[in-house]
């Protein structure tokens, strides 16, 4: 009888650990990844190139489109999914390469309701905590009021985000426009951001002016 139960036990644990196997397989398969974003990304407007990774470990996109335009030409993300048993998220890097900004504006105006919204005096408590190692984001060459903008990088290194503090290592942003070149470096901890760098190089005076009048003439219109 005792060796029954103890063949019992075996094939439960088996099944069991037969079972965690399969669920790990799937939550880690791209064969899983593909089948979820042909099924449901369709449904909200968006497509894609090429999709991999897994829920375990990550997730990187090629060539994502919004109603067939880009939102982006590059996406990864990874993560170390065993701190959410502690609710904390651990990322270990976010990148996103050439972002249309015209195109994500399409995406809110899109997803945005048209009724006004109700106030909401409650306070929100983060129910997590959040850990970035690696930040990058660069932008497509876009045009607002009259600023072109060439070169947009934003990195940033070591983010710690909970319900009461902002905390970030390293910041560094860079702008090549058609009015200066600028340069902008920064670290936050304790609720305190210190600026490391801050240069604005090669001022064009003349495409501020430019800029000026633009601005002018659309307040004038408005007015008229």
């Amino acid at each position: 009888m005792k060796t029954l139960f103890k063949w019992i036990a075996y094939l439960l644990l088996g099944t069991i650990v037969t079972i965690i196997a399969a669920v790990l397989f799937l939550l880690n398969s791209t064969k899983a990844i593909e089948w979820a974003a042909d099924t449901y990304a369709p449904q909200y407007g968006f497509g894609y190139e090429r999709i991999s990774g897994g829920l375990l470990g990550g997730l990187e996109v090629d060539g994502l489109t919004f109603r067939g335009d880009s939102v982006l030409d590059r996406f990864e993300i990874g993560w170390n999914p065993a701190p959410l048993l502690h609710k904390k998220v651990s990322v270990t890097h976010l990148s996103a390469d050439q972002l249309n900004v015209e195109t994500i504006q399409k995406i809110i105006e899109a997803f945005s309701s048209d009724e006004t919204p109700q106030e909401d005096n409650s306070t929100f408590v983060l129910p997590v905590s959040i850990g970035l190692d690696e930040l990058h984001l660069s932008v497509k060459p876009f045009e607002e009021s009259g600023v072109a903008i060439e070169k947009l990088t934003l990195d940033g290194k070591r983010l710690f985000l909970d319900d009461v503090s902002l905390e970030i290592a390293n910041v560094v942003l860079e702008a090549d426009t058609n009015v200066s070149k600028i340069h902008f470096a920064a670290h936050m901890k304790d609720g305190e951001a210190e600026v490391e760098d801050l240069s604005v190089l090669d001022i064009d005076s003349l495409a501020i002016e430019s800029i000026i009048d633009t601005v002018k003439e659309k307040e004038n219109r408005k007015e008229g």
